[in-house]
Formats: structure tokens, sequence, C-alpha cells
């Protein structure tokens, strides 16, 4: 028996390299989770195919343990195989899963994830040869055991952030949030005051302390005049916190609606959050500013707060009654036209911009960008070259004359709407492609019912995609929507596989979101 126990601890590093193989998959979930334990547990729930795929595997290495143990004649031997054997399994049958279906966004090998890596392995040493069943655990608590030094690492990007912009006095910073709208609208601003300004937007989504952090260390130019930061925040406190490291001026509210509810709780929750940027904005010049979009009805409400002292206040939407307001002209396949108030004077527009929603985001924009100093007629002649945000209602014209519209990025329901009101306004077979709405909490099943009752008017044919499937399909056919028009399956390349067999020649199809790995 000492021999044996003299093989697992050799056997350790080994065992160690096979538990760091098979817990990419792993690793993958607790970095979309932003490394946070909690996250990561919410994936593993909704990821009971990995855990039971593990389960087998460890049972099978345990069979073959058995047999090796019974038949052979030397038992000193027997620790080897119980220490690798479900390792190899699992690999094997992850490479068959990874075949079938590839992850949409692969692990990123970061220095963090390196160091995670280390970590981990030495966990897998010590609970060597029982990593691999408490591999799902030990994953998260190697992240907990390097969280003292990654806020370290974390702090020390974030005060050099801090540091940076207090030397730059004269940087004005623009704050943007909202459920959704932010990043549109984020560069819809960007593209108007560029005519004008120098000016910094966080690419993409960016819109974490990090994230935020990155882009004021490597991509803010001592010499620009304005930064464009977008907050994103899943917890009271988030926005907060993004409002004391940048300082933001001016403040833009786009909406607030059904998201991120299985942290917020409540609409409540969701619309305090958002306010914070406007109770946490700071003077510049003896100036801080708000914007309001009046169209949606929370925002509305906070409009009608009273506002922290010193903050000029600036509403827009339909109404008249707002400072900067539009009137609602034609929207359609091949954009928008409208005509936009500033300053009681009129602008006519027109955009290729799709959807009378995006309407409201360059009217947002706009308002946001004249109180900076940029002129009306500076503005209308911006919005014609304005272009969507990389998957929000981008349009693509694919192959034998079909027409693509990508919305993947993230759907929310005011969005998913607005998104197959876009898709109706097309001509030919009208198509949406769809996994529904996640992060909506115990909101989330009736929400994907009232989209499949939305669609069901709308559209000539529905592929619903994944656990939220049931659902869609549920609301689809109470609204009158017939049987032929929708159908259900488990994955994107199998919604790929049936789209091929309804396309034709002139019809288009709207990816409506896009669900992520976890």
């Amino acid at each position: 028996m000492t021999v044996g126990i003299l093989i697992v601890i050799c056997a350790a590093p080994l065992n160690a390299l096979c538990c760091v193989l098979s817990a990419k998959r792993l690793l993958l979930m607790l970095q979309h989770g932003n490394y946070s334990a909690a996250a990561y547990f919410q994936g593993i729930r909704k990821n009971s195919g990995l855990i039971g795929r593990m389960i087998i595997c460890a049972a099978a290495g345990a069979a073959l343990f058995l047999i090796s143990f019974l038949l052979l004649p030397d038992k000193s031997g027997i620790f080897l195989p119980l220490c690798v054997l479900p390792h190899f399994i699992f690999l094997f049958d992850h490479t068959l899963s990874v075949v079938r279906i590839k992850p949409k966004k692969p692990l990123v090998c970061t220095k963090r994830v390196r160091r995670l890596i280390v970590t981990l392995s030495a966990l897998c040493c010590v609970f060597s040869p029982l990593s691999f069943i408490l591999l799902p655990v030990l994953v998260p608590l190697a992240a907990v055991i390097n969280s003292p030094l990654e806020n370290r690492i974390n702090n020390g990007f974030i005060a050099a952030a801090k540091k940076k912009l207090a030397s730059m006095p004269g940087l004005i910073k623009v704050g943007i949030t909202g459920s959704y709208g932010k990043t549109s609208v984020k560069f819809y601003l960007a593209g108007m005051l560029k005519t004008k300004f120098r000016v910094c937007v966080s690419p993409g989504s960016y819109n974490t302390p990090l994230g935020m952090a990155r882009v004021i260390n490597d991509t803010l130019k001592n010499d620009d005049e304005i930064l464009i930061a977008e907050m994103g925040a899943r917890r009271r406190g988030d926005i907060r916190f993004l409002c004391g490291m940048i300082q933001p001026s001016v403040g833009i509210l786009t909406a607030v609606g059904a998201q991120h509810l299985e942290t917020f709780k409540c609409l409540c929750n969701v619309a305090d959050a958002k306010y914070e940027l406007i109770e946490n904005l700071y003077q510049h010049n003896g100036v801080k500013t708000a914007v309001f979009n009046c169209d949606n009805e929370t925002v509305r409400a906070l409009h009608k707060k009273p506002e922290p002292r010193g903050v000029r206040r600036i509403s827009t939407g339909t109404g008249k009654e707002n400072d900067v307001y539009y009137t609602a002209g034609r929207a359609g396949a091949e954009g928008s036209r409208f005509s936009l108030y500033i300053g009681g004077k009129k602008y006519d527009c027109e955009t290729g911009l799709l959807g009378a929603h995006n309407i409201s985001n360059v009217c947002l924009a706009a308002a946001a960008a004249h109180a900076l100093g940029i002129s009306g007629d500076l503005i209308a002649e911006t919005v014609r070259c304005l272009k969507p945000a990389e998957h929000r209602l981008q349009l693509i014209r694919g192959a034998g004359g079909v027409t693509v519209i990508d919305d993947a990025y993230n759907s929310n329901p005011a969005g998913a709407r607005a998104a197959i009101d876009v898709l109706s306004d097309f001509p030919g077979q009208r198509i949406a492609v769809t996994p529904g709405m996640v992060e909506l909490g115990t909101a989330q099943s009736d929400e994907n019912k009232a989209f499949g009752a939305y669609m069901a008017g709308k559209v000539d044919f529905c592929i619903a995609i994944g656990g939220n499937a049931a659902d869609i399909h549920e609301g689809f056919l109470s609204s009158g929507g017939g049987k032929d028009r929708i159908t259900t399956c488990g994955s994107l390349s199998a919604a790929q596989e049936i789209l091929k067999t309804v396309i034709r020649p002139g019809d288009t199809v709207l990816f409506e979101n896009d669900l992520p790995d976890a």
C-alpha cells in the first residue's frame, strides 16, 4: 500500500496536467462570468449536461479502476489509472462535443488565466486522485484564492487610469448608461462630436471598471478633448463606482427595462442603479449636464425626480414638451427620415439606420452633442453618415439575394420587439432565428412567451433555439401562429441546417440575440 501511495504522489503532476486540460470549458465559463463565483455557478446550473458528462466519465474511470484492481496481480500500480483514466475519457468526450458545437467565444489565455491555472494545478496536486471529481468546485476555489492578488492588480490598473484622468483637467467626460441602447448612442454621439473635437470612445461594449481602465490607460491620448464612457451595471453601486473612477460631467440615460433581473430582481432596482449616473455627476467648468430619453416611460419618471443640485436637465423624445424632440417620419427597410428640433429650429434628417427606435437614439445623441457645442446643421449632416454598431440591427446583403439582419448582441424585451418590427418592413419571406432572452429572473418564461406571441403576427417563419424554445413556441401558437410556421432546435448549428431547407432568394433572416456559451 505504501508503494501505491507513492505512485499516487508521483502521478500527481500528471493528474494536475490532465485536470487543467479537462477544466478548459469550466475556465471558459468562469471567464465569461467575469471570474465571479456566483455567475460561474449560475452557468454550472445551466450546463447540467457538462457536469453530467463529467460524472459519467468519472464513473467509467472508477469502473476501469475496479477492473484493474480485480484482475491485476500486482496491486501496487492500481492507483495510477484512478488518477488519469477519467481525464482521458472526458477529454475524448469533450473533443467530440467541441467538434459538434464549437464555442462562439473561446477561452482567452490572459495573464489572469495563467495565474489561475497555476493555482488550480496546485489544488489538483493536493486533492489528487479525487481532483477530477472535485474539478467543478476547484476552479472557482482557485479564483477565490487568487482574488486578493487579482484585486491588487486590478486596483493598480484603476489607480493608473484615475491618475491619467487627473492629469487631463480639460478633458470632458461623458457617461452613458441604460438597460439597452447605450452602445448605439455612444457611437452616434462619437460620430457627431468628432466633427469638432478629438474624441476617445470605448470600443464595443467595454463598460466595466477594468474595461474602461484599459481604454483610459491604453487608448486615451493626451490631446483628446472628450472621453465617452459606456457604463454597465449588474448590481446597485456598479455605476456609482464607475462615476467615482471617471468623474463624468455629462450623463446620458438611454432606457430602463427588464434586463439583468437575475441580479436586480425588479425594475425599480434597475432604475435606481441607472440613476446613480445622474446622482454622481461631477462639475466641469461649473456645469453638470444630464440628458434623458423621455420616450422611455421609466426614464421619463426619473426625469421628473428632483435633480441633484446644479444639474442642467435636457429631455428628448417625440413630444414638443421635450427640450430636443423629433417628429416620427418614415422608417423602413432603407432607413428612416424624420425632423429633428434643436433649440426651436427644425432640421430634416435621413439615415440608413434601421428601426423607429433608432430615431429616438439619434435624438438623444443629438441633444448631448448640441449641449457640448455641435451645431444643429452639423448634427443633421452627420446623421446621414451614421452606421449601426456591430451586431445591432446590422444589415448584411448575403449570397443568393438573401438579406441578413444581425441583431445578435444581447436581447431585451423592448429591443427584441423593435427588431421584429424592422424585419416586418422587409420584402420576401421573413424568418426569425432566436434563442429568446435570458437573465430575466422569474420573468424570463413569461417574457419569452410574450415574444413568441409578438412574432406570430409579424414573421413568416420562426426557428426557436435552446432552453427558451418551448416558451417561444407556446406563445407563438397561442397568438394564432401556425405549427408549420415555427420549429425548435437545440443549437445554432442545428438552426442553420433548418434554415437551409426553408430559405429562398429574396428572403430576409433576422438573427435575434446570440446566447453566450455559458
